[in-house]
C-alpha cells in the first residue's frame, strides 16, 4: 500500500497488523512500526481573515510534536516537502494572513520524542472570505457526503435563503438531503411552485411570484418533515429525515436551464420552527452543524468550494455544466419589530361607519411576511381578530385589511383579508396594534385628535420608514377612491409617499436660429418628494426639436436636466411640445413648450436706392439684409 491509501488503517477495530495498529483493508498492510499513527480529523476552517486548521489529538504516548505543511499547489508531493512550521502545544494551526483570491493546502504528521513522523493526515485546503456575495448557479451544484455519526439526534434543520430569477422549464430538485427528501421547484403559470417531497411522495407548496430573496427551511421533529417558505408552513409530509451518513446537495446539475441563486445555508440538530415567523439573518450557534455564508467571492479553478465556517469542515464541492457566478448579498436583517409597518389608516368612512373602516400594512423586510395566525388588537375590550388564513405581503408591498370584502357596501375597496367588525377604530383616535403568531408586538400606532385624519379622509404615512406615532408623520389622503367620496388610496403606495415634480420653466424659447445650424438648451425636472419620481415618458411632437433623456428616475431632492435641441431646416417658425409622464399622484402630466425661428445662412434681399431705404421700413424677420 501506498503512503496515502485510504485503506491504511481502515479494517476492523479489533483486528491489527503486525505493526500493532488497525488492520489495514485488503491483502497488503502499510508497514507503521516505530513510527506514530497517521493524524486525523483534519478540518480548515476560513474567517473573513485568517484560516484555521485543527485536528485530532494523537493518541502517542510519546508524542512531541505535530508537523504542519502547507503549500499552494493542490498537487504538492509532500513527502518530499519541508515542514512549513510545527506545533508543540495544542492541536491548531493558523495561518494569520492569507492572500485573498488564494486556497492554502494543509497535511499534518504527528513526531515522537525520537524524531520519528507518521504518515501525514489527508490534505485539506481552506480560502478566506473576506467578500459580503450570493452565489448565482446556474445548472451547477455544490455537494458533499455527511459523515456517519455527524449527530444522534432526531431533530433537524436545514435552512438558506434563494432566488429564483427564471421559472423552470421542468420540474427540477434543487436541495437534497438525506436520501429520502428533497425540494423541487416546477413550473406554474403564475410562477414557480415549490414542492417537497419526501420518499417519492410529492407535496405542493407555495407558488414564488418574484424574483426576490426567498427564505426556505426544512425541518423535521424526527416524525414530520415540514417546508417553511418566508416563515409559513407550505407543506408537510408524515415522516422524519436523518442527515448521517447521507448526502448534501445544493442546485442541480442538469441543463433544463434551471437558475437559483443562494445565500446563507445553515444546518441545524434541532427543530428551528414549530409556528410561522419572520426570516431573518441566520447565525452560528450551539445548536449548528453547519452554516455556509457564500462570502468566497471566488473559486480555484481546480477546487472549486463553499466552506463550512463551524468548524465541523462540511465544505461543499461545486460541479456542474454551468458557469456560477458572484452576486451580492442577501440583505439578511434581524430587527424583525420593523419588518411590518401600520402604513395608512380610515377610522372614519363617510357615512355610517361599519364594514367600511380599512387599514393598509407595508412590508419593511427583505423577503415575503405572511401573516396567517398574527391578530388585531383595538383599544375596546375584546377588540382582537386573529388572521385565520394567510396574507402574504410581498417585499416592498401592500397588505390591505379591511371590515368587509363587499366593495359595493365598504366605499369601494378590495381588501386582501376581511377581519370583520370585532375591531373597530375609534373616530376620535385610539391604538391599532398588529401581534406576530408568537403574540409579540410587531407595530402599533396611537393615534389622536392631533393626526390628520378626519371624515371620509384617511391619513396616510409620509414615508414607511417614519414614525408612525409621531402625528407629523401622517398626511391627510388627498385622492378619492370608489364612488363614496372618501379620500385614501387604499391596497397602494400612499400619495404622500411619492415624488414631486417641479419644473424651473415650462417654455423655452431659442429665438433666431440659422437655418441647418442647431442650438441646445434644456429644462430641470426637480424632484421634492420623498421617493423616488419615476418619468416613464420624456416626448415631443416633431422632428425638428429631438430631447435626452426619455426617461429617468430621480432621488428625492435631486435633479435632472432635460437637453433639448433645436435643428431647423427651413426659414419658419417652429412649434412643439414635451410632454412628461411621471409617477407624481397629484401632477401626473407636465408639457413645455417650444418655440424657435430659422432665419437664412445667406442675405436674400438687395435694397435699391429708389426710394425710402431706411432699415426701419422694411420688417424682414427671418432674413438679413445685404447690399
Amino acid at each position: 500500500l501506498l503512503a496515502d491509501s485510504r485503506l491504511i488503517d481502515a479494517g476492523h477495530p479489533d483486528s491489527t497488523d503486525a505493526d500493532g495498529t488497525i488492520a489495514d483493508m485488503g491483502a497488503y498492510y502499510y508497514d507503521q512500526a516505530g513510527q506514530p499513527l497517521r493524524v486525523q480529523g483534519v478540518v480548515t476552517t476560513p474567517t473573513d481573515s485568517r484560516i484555521f486548521v485543527n485536528w485530532q489529538a494523537a493518541a502517542e504516548t510519546d508524542l512531541a510534536s505535530y508537523n504542519i505543511y502547507r503549500s499552494l499547489d493542490g498537487d504538492e508531493d509532500f513527502y518530499s516537502a519541508v515542514p512549513h512550521t510545527s506545533v508543540t502545544t495544542g492541536t491548531q494551526y493558523v495561518e494569520a494572513a492569507p492572500a485573498e483570491d488564494v486556497t492554502y493546502f494543509y497535511r499534518v504528521s504527528a513526531v515522537d520524542d525520537d524524531g520519528d513522523e507518521g504518515l501525514l493526515g489527508f490534505m485539506e485546503h481552506g480560502r478566506i472570505s473576506p467578500d459580503n456575495t450570493a452565489l448565482y448557479m446556474p445548472d451547477v451544484y455544490l455537494s458533499r457526503t455527511t459523515p456517519p455519526d455527524l449527530d444522534a439526534g432526531t431533530a433537524f434543520t436545514l435552512e438558506g435563503f434563494f432566488r429564483f430569477p427564471v421559472t423552470p422549464a421542468e420540474e427540477r430538485k434543487f436541495i437534497f438531503l438525506g436520501w429520502e427528501v428533497s425540494v423541487a421547484t416546477f413550473p406554474d403559470e403564475a410562477g414557480t411552485l415549490l414542492r417537497l417531497i419526501h420518499n417519492e411522495n410529492s407535496y405542493d407548496g407555495i407558488v414564488i411570484t418574484d424574483t426576490s430573496w426567498h427564505h426556505l427551511a426544512l425541518a423535521t421533529d424526527g416524525s414530520t418533515t415540514t417546508l417553511w417558505v418566508d416563515g409559513y408552513a407550505a407543506a408537510q409530509s408524515a415522516a422524519g429525515f436523518n442527515v448521517n451518513g447521507g448526502w448534501l446537495q445544493l442546485g442541480n446539475p442538469g441543463s433544463s436551464a434551471q437558475t437559483i441563486e443562494m445565500d446563507e445555508v445553515r444546518l441545524s440538530n434541532v427543530t428551528r420552527y414549530s409556528a410561522g415567523f419572520i426570516p431573518a439573518a441566520l447565525t452560528d450557534d450551539e445548536n449548528t452543524l453547519g452554516y455556509w455564508r457564500f462570502n468566497e467571492g471566488s473559486l480555484d479553478a481546480n477546487f472549486p468550494t463553499v466552506y463550512d465556517l463551524t468548524g465541523n469542515g462540511l465544505h461543499l464541492a461545486l460541479d456542474g455544466a454551468g458557469q456560477a457566478a458572484w452576486n451580492p448579498d442577501v440583505p439578511a436583517r434581524s430587527d424583525t419589530e420593523n419588518a411590518i409597518a401600520i402604513n395608512e389608516i380610515m377610522p372614519n368612512p363617510l357615512g355610517t361607519d361599519g364594514g367600511k373602516e380599512w387599514f393598509e400594512l407595508y412590508n419593511r423586510w427583505f423577503t415575503p411576511v405572511h401573516l396567517q395566525g398574527w391578530t388585531i388588537l383595538g383599544e375596546g375590550a375584546n377588540e382582537s381578530h386573529v388572521l385565520a388564513s394567510d396574507l402574504e405581503i410581498s417585499k416592498g408591498g401592500y397588505g390591505l385589511l379591511g371590515q368587509t370584502t363587499d366593495s359595493a357596501s365598504n366605499g369601494g375597496y378590495v381588501p386582501d383579508y376581511a377581519y370583520g367588525t370585532t375591531v373597530s377604530l375609534s373616530n376620535f383616535g385610539e391604538t391599532l396594534t398588529i401581534l406576530n403568531g408568537s403574540g409579540a408586538a410587531v407595530d402599533s400606532v396611537a393615534f389622536g385628535s392631533s393626526f390628520p385624519f378626519s371624515s371620509g379622509v384617511s391619513m396616510e404615512l409620509i414615508r414607511p420608514d417614519y414614525n408612525n406615532n409621531d402625528s407629523t408623520s401622517w398626511l391627510a389622503a388627498g385622492l378619492s377612491y370608489g364612488n363614496s367620496g372618501n379620500m385614501g388610496t387604499p391596497g397602494m403606495r400612499n400619495a404622500a409617499f411619492s415624488g414631486t415634480i417641479a419644473l424651473n420653466n415650462t417654455g423655452i424659447d431659442y429665438g433666431y436660429v440659422t437655418e441647418g445650424a442647431e442650438a441646445q438648451l434644456s429644462v430641470t425636472v426637480y424632484n421634492q418628494g420623498v421617493a423616488d419620481l419615476v418619468l416613464s415618458s420624456i416626448v415631443n411632437e416633431t422632428e425638428t426639436f429631438s430631447l435626452s433623456p426619455n426617461q429617468a428616475t430621480i432621488a428625492p431632492n435631486d435633479s435632472i436636466d432635460i437637453f433639448v435641441t433645436f435643428l431647423p431646416q427651413t426659414v419658419q417658425v417652429y412649434h412643439d411640445t414635451i410632454t412628461i409622464l411621471s409617477d407624481d399622484p397629484y401632477n401626473p402630466v407636465n408639457t413645455v413648450i417650444l418655440t424657435g425661428s430659422a432665419i437664412n445662412e445667406f442675405a436674400d434681399i438687395v435694397v435699391q436706392g429708389n426710394g425710402n431705404d431706411s432699415l426701419f421700413s422694411y420688417q424682414f424677420p427671418f432674413t438679413r439684409l445685404g447690399y
